[in-house]
């Protein structure tokens, strides 16, 4: 009865130690605030060059502004 009291003892210790030892606190690579991606942009049918271009022109501007902020 004894050497089962210790086994008893001894695992509600180890149960109570481990969530304590599992809690690591690493940095938070979120950061708060609007996300937009944008992958492709459909013209529909009689849509013009200049939208095409247009469209483009956005783009490369928001890559570029993009790519100077890291």
């Amino acid at each position: 009865m004894v050497k089962f009291s210790l086994m008893a003892a001894a695992s509600v210790l180890v149960m109570t130690t481990q969530p304590a030892a599992a809690q690591q606190h690493y940095p938070n690579p979120y950061k708060v605030g609007n996300f937009w991606a944008v992958t492709g942009a459909h013209v529909k049918p009689g849509g013009t060059l200049k939208t095409a271009n247009g469209i483009a022109d956005v783009w490369q501007r928001q890559q570029e502004f993009a790519k100077s902020k890291g």
